[in-house]
């Protein structure tokens, strides 16, 4: 549909001028972070037109700051000055960014958080406009702890043990055919791993005794499980790891994602023209939430406005030919 913005006033197709106060309230409206400036345009304009407007915006920086001009930043970009990759990787090798978008996916949560949590304000008669989301400090809250630390203690926190701070090991270890999380969760940690890489001789050992010795020294800890894991399959270790309450666990291949019987069990998967795609993150129990293919710009006018009026509203311009 057409919307236009001209010296600060809006302008909608009559159908939609008289669909959109009725049905939607415009308690909430999607704007793409494209143009930041026309955002804003619109944004104000929606704002006066209809003064319950809700405007989140997410961008890689916000919309102060020296930063905020630079909207065109990627994932691996926020990742690494949010300080996420300088603690991802091996120690002796560069920093890694984590291979998916997690920047974006952290600003669209919290971007969805603010939207819920404004449309939650109004009811206790609370009014909130603009929501200013910026995916570079949505990215560095994952790494506050570290920020903690080094303010209190001075301390930089090195890549190596770095997935939970204070307990070795925390960490993924190659097995046989692949990889495994190893994590103590056991509440007799010595006796269990030590049962469980078939060396019962080692329990009273400081390194299974006492956690403080396996952070200082973890290379000696690895030292003492890796060989065995290298022996044995991911399935062999997590499950009897398992049997021993440790809290291991599989680092699954997509392949091996797809086939996840959890998931299935709990429909994460669905099918979307064919193909296979992740189905929706929440479950509700009366509104079941649905995946379906984005549908062409204008495609739901009819059932919107009706057909008449999304014939006029909708149908592109042409030229006549001279």
């Amino acid at each position: 549909m057409a919307i236009k913005v001209s010296r600060g006033r809006l302008t909608l197709p009559k159908p939609v001028e008289r669909f959109v106060p009725e049905q939607l309230g415009l308690n909430g409206f999607q704007l793409l972070p494209i143009d930041l400036a026309r955002c804003d345009r619109l944004a104000r304009a929606m704002r006066k037109r209809f003064p319950d407007t809700m405007y989140v915006s997410i961008s890689p920086f916000g919309r102060t700051g020296p930063y905020s001009e630079y909207y065109d930043a990627d994932s691996h970009i926020i990742e690494a000055l949010a300080g996420l990759s300088y603690v991802t990787g091996f120690p002796d090798r560069e920093p890694l960014s984590i291979g998916v978008d997690v920047a974006e996916f952290f600003g669209g949560l919290l971007g969805w958080i603010s939207a819920m949590a404004g449309l939650n304000a109004k009811l206790a008669g609370e009014t909130h406009h603009f929501f200013d989301v910026s995916t570079f400090e949505a990215t560095a809250l994952t790494d506050d702890h570290n920020v903690a630390i080094y303010e209190g203690m001075g301390v930089l926190r090195r890549r190596y043990y770095s997935r939970v701070l204070g307990a070795y090991p925390s960490d993924i270890m190659p097995s046989k055919d692949g990889y495994v999380s190893v994590v103590p969760g056991a509440p007799d940690f010595a006796t269990s791993l030590a049962l469980l890489i078939e060396r019962p001789d080692l329990i009273d050992d400081p390194l299974l005794q006492i956690p403080k010795e396996r952070v200082v020294r973890w290379r000696d800890f690895d030292a003492m499980i890796q060989p065995w894991l290298k022996e044995h399959s991911s399935k062999e270790i997590v499950q009897k790891a398992n049997e021993l309450r440790l809290a291991f666990a599989y680092v699954p291949t997509i392949e091996d994602l797809l086939a996840d019987e959890h998931l299935k069990q709990r429909g994460f998967f669905v099918k979307l023209n064919g193909d296979t795609a992740v189905g929706p993150p929440v479950q509700l129990s009366e509104t079941p939430l649905r995946v379906a293919k984005a549908p062409k710009l204008g495609a739901d006018d009819s059932a919107l406005l009706g057909k008449k009026a999304a014939k006029k509203t909708s149908a592109p311009r042409t030229r006549k030919k001279k």
